[in-house]
């Protein structure tokens, strides 16, 4: 009984070790024919989706106003994707599920901020001496227990 469990424990974990690879992402380094126009980049890029098969992400606002010059040829997705967003500002990466996402590179160095104003060195209020109070009968000084708010201006 022990044997016939090892065998189908065997013959099952076959079965999904050689499923696996038809499971995993795409084969983004086999080359294939692309054809992808000239023109706007959101045009090219629905293209290279249609072409490749893959999956691609990508923002409208971003792709915009960018024109590309198109790729044509035989090239790997990768390649291919590379050389359609080469001298534009967008780039590409890819997920462990085999997605992509073109998406626009960050300006490589933040907008110079203001400078920020000269400390100021703030003088702290002069306070009044403290008054002291004496006792007529004892003859000892004690420190005001007024506040400076109380007592009548000298």
């Amino acid at each position: 009984m022990a044997n016939l469990s090892a065998k189908l424990f065997a013959g099952a974990a076959f079965v999904a070790l050689s499923a696996a690879p038809s499971i995993a992402q795409p084969n983004a380094a086999a080359a294939q024919s692309f054809d992808l126009p000239s023109g706007p980049l959101s045009e090219a890029l629905d293209a290279f989706i249609t072409q490749s098969g893959r999956d691609l992400i990508y923002r409208t606002d971003q792709a915009e106003g960018i024109q590309v010059s198109g790729v044509e040829g035989t090239f790997s997705d990768n390649e291919a994707l590379d050389r359609l967003l080469a001298g534009s500002n967008m780039r590409m990466r890819t997920d462990e599920s085999g997605a992509i996402l073109v998406y626009a590179q960050a300006e490589s160095e933040p907008a110079p901020r203001a400078p920020a104003p000269a400390p100021r060195q703030v003088e702290a209020p002069q306070t009044p001496p403290r008054r002291r109070l004496s006792c007529p009968k004892c003859s000892s000084t004690f420190p005001s227990l007024r506040s400076q708010q109380d007592s009548p201006p000298p």
